[in-house]
């Protein structure tokens, strides 16, 4: 369901197109319904594109910690994606998200939270609110403390 606020957006956007199409290339522009048709699929297809950008993230975040990664094709990868993009979020948001809640990978307790369903879930944009925390990574954190200690030992 459309509301008035995403109606008048459509309405001024077909009449940007009329008027340019009419003015400019003065050519007979496409009806609405035409017009919407093609509207609808383009606003599908980049909606798509922005939740395959974010599974990447999440990914390429993931990787960061030794994890295995989602399908980007998945519909319960995709579903919860889709949802918030349809909310009006953005493609940071989900970034800022990933960056925000990447802290639960070094969380023995909580890597099991870092999903789509969990992260993107109804909890989102409380997420959103969220301060990034610098990323931690134990491992490497290990290895320049044992060689920070190696140095300053005496022989």
């Amino acid at each position: 369901m459309i509301n008035s606020k995403e109606l008048g957006n459509i309405a001024t956007d077909y009449a940007n197109y009329f008027f340019a199409v009419k003015t400019t290339l003065k050519q007979e522009p496409m009806s609405f319904e035409e017009w919407y048709e093609n509207f609808q699929a383009n606003s599908s297809l980049e909606t798509e594109k922005i939740v395959s950008r974010v599974i990447v993230e999440l990914n390429n975040t993931l990787e960061m910690f030794g994890k295995n990664g989602y399908k980007n094709w998945g519909k319960t990868t995709r579903s919860p994606i889709r949802q918030r993009i349809k909310e009006g979020f953005t493609e940071l948001d989900f970034i800022k998200v990933i960056k925000v809640k990447s802290e639960w990978l070094a969380d023995s307790s909580m890597h099991k939270y870092f999903r789509p369903k969990t992260l993107f879930g109804s909890k989102f944009e409380s997420y959103l609110n969220e301060d990034v925390k610098p990323i931690e990574i134990t491992k490497q954190n290990e290895y320049t403390d044992a060689i920070r200690i190696a140095a300053s030992d005496n022989y």
